[in-house]
């Protein structure tokens, strides 16, 4: 009787040991995943609910100064009648305080009737100052756009770089108190950059992120009607630090019939000094103006459109013979119908040639 006695308390306190062990393992940390049940195991109430963990990602990414960051986009459209495909690298260094600082480096690729388009550019913001150089254009027969090319261009009195920045702090402060992400699934912990990371599943939020854009567009009279219910379809992963809270890296995919987008972030070096030189030579917006407008032929876009099988019909209307394609009367506010939108008897098409705003008084990028 007294062996049995014994061996029930050894089994009992192996068994005790053996969870208590197990325990502080979750505790530890901070989840075990346990391959069939295909879920992370947890100890309840000693570790932060998902929808917790978002919320302090959130607010500690609006609250973090600078970072850097590396993206990856691509879009792929593999139909029969006409393919193409998008793919986009950048890699930035700064942040959001007053307004957006920091470098950013840009490559795209568009690939489309079997050939290859390259448009790279950097910008540098500072305190003061916002530059912008085009470091490659595309190569298309009978579009000449090197005129642009490895100049820097200082656009600092912009007006709708200033407003973009406001609106930038405004949405910045709506990450920090609105959810964007829900349904989470979490997958098995890892290491990214030396930092133990959770893992999770998620979709997003679209009656919130619908929400978020309406109040932005209210406040700053925004003309685009943008919906995100499209996004309920992309699966989003999402890898964010156990003890910052902070978002080291994001991944999103949508695939259906012949369509692919994939979207990948990956974030580091948070508020490491970003140091920002500015170049010794740049011209102002007017000449970047007068370079692009003034310098480039666009004339020949309907011959280049025939070439690669494109219909720019609905581009290339110009129906009031100002010599502005409808494209460019959208892109820059003119009356399509009117060669002479603000009245000053001046032609639209020279205005904006020569560098002047077609619609009211003034250059066309600069403020006076």
């Amino acid at each position: 009787m007294q062996k049995l006695g014994r061996f029930i308390f050894m089994l009992f306190a192996v068994l005790t040991a053996t969870l208590l062990l197990y325990a502080g393992a979750l505790v530890y940390f901070q989840g075990n995943y346990a391959p069939y049940l295909n879920k992370v195991m947890t100890v309840p109430f000693l570790e932060s609910s998902p929808k917790s963990t978002i919320r302090g990602m959130q607010r500690a990414m609006t609250e973090t100064d600078t970072l850097h960051s590396d993206l990856e986009f691509k879009f792929i459209k593999n139909s029969e009648k006409k393919p193409y495909a998008i793919r986009t690298k950048a890699d930035f260094d700064g942040g959001l305080a007053n307004k957006l600082l920091g470098q950013l480096k840009v490559e795209n690729e568009l690939e489309i009737q079997n050939l290859t388009y390259l448009f790279n550019f950097e910008s540098r913001s500072s305190d003061k100052y916002n530059f912008l150089r085009v470091t490659e254009v595309p190569a298309i027969p009978y579009l000449d756009l090197t005129a642009i090319k490895n100049k820097w261009y200082e656009y600092s009195q912009i007006k709708k770089f200033s407003e973009y920045n406001d609106m930038m702090l405004s949405a910045k402060s709506l990450i920090s108190v609105t959810s964007f992400f829900n349904r989470l699934n979490r997958l098995p912990d890892e290491y990214i950059n030396g930092s133990m990371v959770y893992h999770y599943e998620t979709t997003i939020d679209v009656e919130g992120l619908n929400g978020a854009y309406a109040y932005l567009k209210s406040k700053y009279q925004l003309k685009q009607n943008i919906n995100f219910d499209k996004l309920a379809d992309f699966k989003f992963e999402l890898w964010i630090g156990k003890s910052n809270k902070r978002l080291y890296q994001m991944k999103a995919e949508y695939e259906k019939d012949s369509s692919l987008i994939y979207f990948l972030m990956q974030n580091s070096d948070f508020n490491s000094k970003v140091t920002i030189e500015e170049p010794t030579l740049a011209y102002g917006s007017h000449d970047f103006s007068v370079d692009l407008f003034g310098k480039t032929n666009f004339l020949d876009l309907p011959l280049f459109g025939y070439l690669i099988n494109l219909d720019m019909t609905k581009f290339l209307a110009d129906l009031d013979q100002d010599g502005l394609y409808s494209g460019w009367e959208k892109i820059f506010g003119t009356d399509p119908l009117k060669a002479d939108t603000d009245g000053d008897d001046f032609i639209d098409g020279p205005e904006i040639m020569n560098g002047y705003n077609p619609t009211g008084k003034g250059k066309l990028f600069v403020i006076e």
